[in-house]
């Protein structure tokens, strides 16, 4: 059997551990056998988590609306990211987990670890901005690392 988080095997008789993960064709709360490594990692990255979570607020933004700023495109068509920032009156923010990871070849293989990105759904544009913290977020200075236009979505 193979941990369902970093593919190493697993023999199910000498690791008991099982944790819900997020695994794209089953449901979060099924729980998946892992390696005594990866059950340690989890554990103590849900006990970071715990400390400083910030999933499902929703808050009012209190950055001005500058007169010069319009709703400007972009040539891929995403709106401008400080003009989708700045005019957006409830924002929903939260952590988001991306798997990453890549196999090397031979001897070598590396991991497929779970890496969280802060994000802001702004509300009234249907578009998510990607900050790498959320004092990049706060701060105002920093632009999203990336921005999405969600499309065909009712909030």
């Amino acid at each position: 059997m193979c941990c369902r988080r970093c593919l190493n095997l697993v023999c199910a008789v000498c690791s008991p551990h099982t944790v819900p993960l997020r695994v794209f064709s089953e449901p979060t709360g099924k729980r998946q056998r892992v390696c005594a490594t990866c059950f340690d990692e989890i554990g103590e990255a849900a006990r970071r988590g715990s400390l400083t979570s910030s999933s499902d607020q929703v808050r009012e933004a209190t950055v001005p609306i500058p007169s010069s700023s319009t709703d400007q495109e972009t040539d891929n068509g995403e709106a401008s990211s400080e003009s989708t920032l700045m005019s957006s009156a409830a924002i929903h923010l939260g952590m988001l987990e991306f798997l990453q990871g890549a196999y090397g070849q031979g001897s070598k293989v590396y991991r497929k670890t779970w890496h969280s990105y802060f994000f802001v759904l702004l509300v009234r544009k249907g578009s998510l901005g990607m900050f790498a913290s959320q004092a990049d977020h706060l701060t105002g200075t920093e632009p999203p690392a990336a921005v999405f236009k969600l499309s065909g979505y009712n909030l």
